[in-house]
């Protein structure tokens, strides 16, 4: 009997047990998509320029915070000391459905409500793609349904023997990722180096000669 109950109490303490470390990431994530929010006004809509940089530069370190939700819950499923059934994994897809469900039906009745009370015509096609494309707040929805459902995949592979091969892939891929931005730079520098011809085209009066280009 008291080895019954030990054995009890230590399977309630190991649920029970938590990693501090992925906690503390939780309260930081939770305060960065917080901050996305609240800056996101300043760098859209802000005609100061100061008021645009401090909102820009927040802005852009609170990004960090759905990265940090979703390596979060890679920590917990991927981890080989927790074994999760594919009965828990359905669930938790389900879920998500339900979710993305409730809350795109919200979406649309409301959109459609707001279209009642400005007289405004219905289109119920576009109601319809609209409501299985979801609102754009919940685009983040699909992402998790795919990561579920590719869970069982990455944990055959995500483990100490292959921690090489793992270290390889993510580097891998920040480093293609690093580079794949090299040209999006060099054409937004083209882009804003061609702006004063573009204006000086737009500025000249016609018949009037083009201006001499400096070596």
């Amino acid at each position: 009997m008291k080895t019954e109950l030990k054995s009890i109490s230590e399977r309630n303490i190991q649920k029970m047990h938590r990693e501090l470390y992925l906690d503390i990431l939780r309260v930081i994530a939770c305060f960065a998509v917080v901050l996305i929010h609240v800056s996101a006004p300043f760098v859209v809509d802000s005609t100061n320029q100061f008021d645009f940089w401090i909102g820009n530069i927040i802005d852009s370190m609170a990004r960090v915070g759905v990265p940090l939700f979703v390596m979060i819950s890679g920590a917990l499923f991927l981890d080989e000391n927790r074994q999760y059934s594919k009965g828990k994994i359905v669930h938790h897809i389900l879920k998500m459905i339900i979710f993305f469900t409730v809350w795109s039906l919200f979406y649309c009745l409301f959109s459609a409500a707001i279209k009642i009370v400005k007289n405004d015509s219905i289109d119920i096609l576009e109601l319809v793609l609209t409501f299985f494309k979801g609102h754009y707040h919940l685009w983040f929805v699909p992402m998790i349904i795919g990561l579920y459902l590719i869970t069982p995949l990455l944990k055959l592979w995500v483990n100490k023997e292959n921690k090489k091969y793992v270290e390889y892939f993510l580097c891998f891929v920040f480093v293609q990722q690093l580079l794949k931005q090299l040209p999006k730079k060099q054409q937004q520098k083209l882009q804003l180096q061609r702006q004063p011809l573009q204006l000086q085209r737009q500025q000249r009066q016609p018949g009037q000669p083009r201006p001499k280009r400096q070596q």
